[in-house]
């Protein structure tokens, strides 16, 4: 029997190659022609973790489009550091997701697209669609990283601290607490990402099974990069049609940040009481509560 692909059964690999050079890992999973979903993954992620979430959007008709972002899961790994979660600035990003779209089954794919985003995923993403190079006809950011899970003194203090570090040479050095091992490949409870015992045991387990695709600690130039691009993205209004969702219990990303550009920008926004980061495998109400607001806002945009 062959193997699944990389967002599950009847997925399949797409080889793609940023306009820098560096080779990136991609993947499309063929839907119904009701349109594509262009699913944005955070740091440390990769495609095998998102086939849950291929396959409900399958299940409605989408077909999905997705990739592991430069240093991470299957793509290029930074020569000499590949367990480090580096970069210089976010904009190498969207380089990698100019190559996703330019892909020919991507580009070819019928019907309108809608744009998923988690985390990381959410500033690329955000980045894309204020700045024009992304049209999509709706947009779901999931627990989007506008902001880091810190008050504002914290907040300063950390991007002082990779503005120094980097300034010093030291941006490739792991920012304090990061390791070459990965957070997702230990089970411990409780934890950030989900508040579901299965699903934190299921997250570990793939993340073994898949330790070549693992990443370690954020690098202080990675650290400098995001605190950068978050603040360049703050005063910038979104006006394509989306939603977002976040977990009560919150603890990685900032929910002022959500809730202040839900409101400014007319959002309209989830709030899923007891849910942590990682919504798409919370426990199965939690799930429930999510795909429902998701299909509510879709139906609402007559997708």
């Amino acid at each position: 029997m062959a193997e699944p692909g990389p967002l599950g059964a009847g997925s399949s690999a797409l080889a793609l190659t940023a306009s820098d050079g560096v080779r990136l890992r991609g993947a499309i999973l063929p839907g119904g022609g009701r349109g594509v979903v262009l699913l944005l993954p955070g740091r440390t992620e990769f495609c095998e973790k998102y086939a849950g979430v291929a396959a409900e959007c399958a299940a409605r008709g989408f077909a999905v489009a997705s990739l592991d972002w430069r240093g991470q899961g299957a793509s290029a790994r930074p020569v000499g550091h590949p367990r480090k979660g580096h970069v210089d600035d976010f904009c190498a990003f969207q380089r990698d997701l100019a190559a996703l779209l330019a892909a020919a089954p991507v580009a070819a794919a019928p019907g309108p697209r809608v744009m998923v985003a988690h985390s990381m995923g959410g500033a690329i993403g955000l980045r894309a669609l204020v700045d024009g190079r992304l049209t999509v006809s709706a947009a779901v950011f999931c627990a989007p990283m506008w902001g880091l899970a810190q008050g504002r003194a914290v907040a300063l203090a950390g991007r002082l601290m990779a503005e120094a570090a980097v300034a010093l040479g030291l941006g490739r050095a792991y920012a304090p607490g990061g390791a070459d091992a990965s957070y997702a490949s230990t089970d411990p409870e409780p934890n950030v990402l989900t508040a579901d015992p299965e699903r934190a045991a299921w997250l570990a387990a793939l993340t073994r099974a898949h330790a070549d695709k693992a990443l370690g600690g954020p690098t202080f130039g990675w650290l400098r990069a995001a605190y950068r691009e978050m603040a360049a993205l703050a005063p910038l209004r979104l006006r394509a049609p989306a939603m977002a969702a976040v977990g009560g219990d919150e603890g990685v990303v900032s929910k002022a940040a959500i809730r202040a550009r839900a409101a400014r920008d007319g959002l309209p926004l989830t709030e899923i009481a007891g849910g942590r980061h990682e919504l798409f495998i919370e426990t199965p109400p939690r799930r429930a509560r999510l795909w429902a607001a998701i299909d509510g806002f879709l139906a609402d945009q007559k997708l």
